[in-house]
């Protein structure tokens, strides 16, 4: 009967008059547990973030060759790039024409502002138009020339054709995925990540206001099957001094640090671990 029973939790004192009305809501969640001890029924709530606590990347490539890299390639998790991310080592996924993935190909960029070949600058970028799908644009970049001492990018595959084989690691400073439109503050990222789980919802303003305190460019990399979105935005927020929690209707809210009176304390006495929930 109780497992998973919508349980919200109030705190503080009834008000009689002038009119009856409950407690503040502290927080909502469902049941994950419920046992009976010593006469008294226990009932244990699931964390309010663990929708957000399970890892974002699942896309991997076939290894079929293409835009869907070689064989060695295949089970690989595609990794996926927002806002400004700088001197990523592009990987080779058709040795045979020079060209290297940066990023998911199924995934468009927003530009591919430059590219070095063991830290040298390219000479000349040209720029490869999106063709329609992502086969025929890596088609299209197969053919294409590259420029002596310089490249082809190509932004909506994120791939670069370089002209010859590279000395050393072949690099780029991207612009990440364009998605709805290109984004590269930490809240508007944090945003984005959070959208590709389809929720929990923003409060109102919160990613506005968070992204006007916070205005300066970032960039995030996600590139394993293990982070989860929760340590992402662990992350994320605490290299721009953010934190994120979740308010008592289970909506996410970003907050600056800031460092003033305390708004409340309290005095802890008789704790103890009765046990420890995945």
């Amino acid at each position: 009967f109780w497992q998973d029973a919508a349980v919200t939790v109030r705190l503080g004192e009834e008000t009689i008059a002038p009119a009856p009305a409950l407690p503040a809501v502290l927080l909502t969640g469902k049941v994950i547990e419920a046992e009976i001890d010593g006469g008294r029924l226990k009932l244990s709530l699931s964390d309010p973030a663990a929708a957000i606590k399970k890892p974002l990347l699942s896309a991997r490539y076939a290894g079929t060759g293409g835009a869907e890299g070689p064989a060695e390639w295949a089970g690989q998790i595609k990794p996926r790039v927002w806002g400004r991310v700088f001197n990523l080592a592009g990987q080779p996924i058709d040795k045979a024409n020079n060209i290297y993935c940066f990023a998911d190909p199924a995934r468009q960029l927003n530009a591919i502002t430059a590219v070095r070949d063991k830290g040298a600058p390219a000479d000349v970028l040209n720029t490869l138009a999106w063709q329609g799908s992502v086969a025929a644009t890596f088609t299209a970049l197969q053919a294409a020339a590259a420029p002596a001492g310089g490249g082809v990018v190509c932004p909506s595959i994120a791939c670069v054709k370089w002209w010859t084989q590279p000395a050393g690691a072949l690099c780029a400073d991207l612009k990440g995925e364009n998605g709805a439109a290109y984004v590269e503050t930490t809240a508007e990222i944090v945003s984005r990540l959070i959208g590709e789980l389809g929720g929990p919802a923003f409060a109102a303003g919160t990613v506005a206001a968070a992204a006007a305190s916070r205005p300066a460019p970032v960039g995030w990399l996600a590139k394993d099957e293990s982070t989860t979105v929760a340590a992402m935005l662990d992350e994320l927020c605490g290299n721009s001094s953010l934190a994120w929690m979740l308010n008592s209707s289970g909506e996410i809210v970003l907050r600056p640090y800031a460092w003033g009176a305390s708004a409340a304390s309290a005095r802890s006495h008789a704790v103890s671990r009765k046990k420890t929930l995945a």
